[in-house]
């Protein structure tokens, strides 16, 4: 938030509060609410600007990777027909 709309963030209200996950939890669906009260997941207070920038801009490069891959694998599918 402090990237997109840093108005939006109080980082006076910022708090830390890593949940402790069970091992299984990245390949079952995930009752974030047995792992935390706040819905932080992880330390807030360690959040820039600069940070968020870097993690948006990372996850839509990959994602639109991610998306010219499946495009490719459509094309040559096609293709083959």
């Amino acid at each position: 938030m402090l990237y997109l709309s840093p108005e939006n963030a109080d980082m006076s209200r910022a708090i830390d509060d890593p949940p402790v996950l069970p091992i299984d939890a990245d390949f079952t669906p995930t009752p974030w609410q047995n792992f935390t009260k706040t819905a932080v997941l992880g330390e807030a207070t360690l959040a820039t600007a600069e940070k968020g920038e870097y993690l948006i801009e990372k996850t839509l490069k990959t994602c639109v990777e991610l998306i010219k891959l499946e495009q490719e694998k459509i094309r040559k599918s096609t293709e083959m027909e």
